[in-house]
């Protein structure tokens, strides 16, 4: 059994860089040194200078190189591609329903879709028909979209693999927001809340493979 979040997919952008020294030799002169002169014999000895030092020539780097994102996006989208099968739980009221979820990735495209369909009173309503979100893969999130069931809505994932679905006024709740959040270690939470800052229901969705 593999419970997963269908929508979730973790970045993995690698940046490289390597560098190399250089060794060229640029001689610069010191300031010369003079011996005491001594006398042997009625001679003077010549002046003695110090050998020059040599300075090593500045370390370069080479720029560093990037990961296409979007590529990464569309390689991770794809590692999520299939159908998968659940049930949602709404632990307030204690009703209940199966779920349904197809995903799918076009990789030339770069595009991702996500078709759910929910059974049961869901919103303590009639049985409400599949919906499918589209992701363009191109951009990073937050992603937004619209559908009958939710209304405006926006998708976040961020870099720890959560996912968190926002819908900040549900048609068929009369306007009320809903919260998703899960990650890819857990069941996905829900909460529909009352209009006023509190809660109206939570749930649950667990969904297997």
């Amino acid at each position: 059994m593999r419970r997963i979040v269908p929508l979730l997919f973790a970045l993995a952008l690698v940046v490289a860089a390597c560098g190399g020294n250089g060794d060229s030799t640029a001689t610069t002169a010191a300031p010369g040194t003079t011996a005491a002169p001594t006398t042997a014999a009625g001679t003077t000895a010549a002046p003695t200078t110090a050998a020059p030092t040599t300075t090593a020539a500045p370390t370069t780097t080479a720029p560093p190189t990037t990961a296409d994102p979007a590529a990464a996006r569309v390689a991770a989208a794809a590692a999520f591609a299939g159908d998968y099968t659940g049930e949602w739980q709404n632990t307030t009221f204690g009703s209940t329903g199966a779920s349904n979820f197809t995903v799918t990735v076009d990789e030339d495209a770069k595009f991702m879709l996500v078709t759910i369909d929910l059974d049961g009173n869901v919103f303590g309503g009639a049985n409400p028909d599949p919906f499918t979100i589209e992701i363009d893969l191109t951009q990073e999130p937050p992603y937004t979209f619209t559908t009958d069931l939710m209304g405006e809505a926006t998708l976040d994932i961020d870099g720890t693999g959560t996912v968190v679905l926002e819908a900040p006024a549900v048609p068929g709740l009369g306007g009320l927001p809903l919260t998703v959040e899960g990650s890819v270690l857990g069941d996905i939470t829900y909460t529909i809340g009352d209009g006023a800052g509190g809660v109206f229901a939570e749930g649950v969705l667990v969904i297997d493979q």
